[in-house]
């Protein structure tokens, strides 16, 4: 279904894994740690050494709140309309999930399908090839607000949502009535970090969304932007490192 990667993908792939820890915006740990500085003085810490010092202390011990990547939430679509993007796609989810520790990955079609574990082979192909096997609806119909619905509806994938940098990866072509991915697009946007959407319409300067699923979400987003293969995912993911 997906193709190999060509030697130009594996080098923008290697510039991605360097970039993307750089990009993705940080957020202080809820657990305190032990540090060589904080805040907090380590108690329970001092204590356990002051055994060993017949009572003296030594060392004052303090903890911290250390700060840690927030989440990576990718939702790309796999539908008939993305066939010549989805496994430039599929290779830039694969680079956030070797690079990025807490990060997971859906697709949708007419279906939503989680991939994360999928894509944790350490080798690009071998991860994307295998997602043959998984993904069932790639190349197909759209339902993109049925899909975000179905996100949505599960307790256990919310959480993966709440304070999340969200990417959605699609052209927005929703077919039939387009309130459910309305709605879907606006929740999301209340529960994550950011919101963005990078469709490879949008690579077109003269763009504008003006179709009747993206008109009715572009409010709800924290940006739109242009991304169709890998070179142009880069740059989105440079861009995000400046802001």
């Amino acid at each position: 279904m997906f193709g190999a990667a060509s030697e130009d993908e594996r080098a923008l792939l290697t510039l991605l894994r360097r970039e993307l820890p750089r990009a993705v915006p940080s957020v202080r740990s809820r657990r305190r740690r032990p540090a060589r500085r904080g805040p907090w003085i380590d108690l329970a810490r001092i204590c356990r050494e002051s055994w060993r010092t017949h009572g003296e202390i030594v060392t004052l011990r303090r903890r911290d709140r250390p700060r840690r990547h927030r989440r990576v939430l990718l939702l790309i679509d796999v539908s008939g309309s993305m066939k010549q993007h989805s496994a430039a796609y599929l290779r830039f989810a694969h680079a956030v999930t070797a690079r990025l520790e807490r990060a997971e990955v859906f697709t949708f079609g007419t279906r939503l399908t989680r991939v994360t574990a999928a894509l944790r082979a350490r080798e690009v192909d071998t991860a994307v090839a295998a997602l043959s096997e998984v993904v069932l609806d790639a190349e197909g119909g759209t339902r993109i607000g049925a899909a975000l619905q179905e996100f949505l509806g599960n307790a256990r994938y919310v959480t993966m949502a709440r304070g999340a940098l969200v990417i959605v990866l699609s052209d927005g072509l929703e077919r039939g009535d387009c309130e459910p991915m309305r709605a879907a697009v606006r929740r999301l946007s209340l529960l994550g970090h950011r919101l963005l959407w990078w469709s490879p319409l949008a690579c077109d300067p003269a763009y504008r969304p003006v179709t009747r699923g993206m008109s009715a979400v572009l409010g709800h987003l924290d940006a739109l932007a242009g991304v169709r293969d890998l070179r142009t995912a880069y740059e989105q993911v440079r861009l995000l490192g400046r802001e």
